[in-house]
């Protein structure tokens, strides 16, 4: 599936720092889901399908969704390794 992701991004010419931009967002989301599902695990006494069911299937999707649209937004303002010049460029500009 991940193979399948990055395939599709690089194929239609999606820079590596929009990718991963994305892949920290979404890390950070399951960072968040896991910590609510665990406090709603231990704190409140459910099952570990209950706390998952409750804490995380329900606002996933959504979570994703800002996500993506997140990138999307700020694709614009995200320079890319073109823009800015090397040390050694700058160096043989100036003399």
């Amino acid at each position: 599936m991940v193979a399948a992701v990055v395939w599709l991004a690089r194929s239609r010419g999606v820079g590596w720092e929009r990718f991963n931009l994305l892949l920290v967002m979404l890390s950070a989301i399951a960072l968040i889901h896991v910590c609510g599902v665990v406090v709603l695990k231990f704190s409140l006494g459910y099952s570990w399908p209950q706390a998952i069911a409750l804490g995380s299937t329900v606002f996933l999707p959504f979570d994703i969704l800002k996500a993506a649209l997140a990138t999307a937004l700020t694709v614009p303002f995200i320079p890319t390794r073109d823009a800015h010049p090397t040390n050694m460029e700058t160096t043989h500009a100036r003399v």
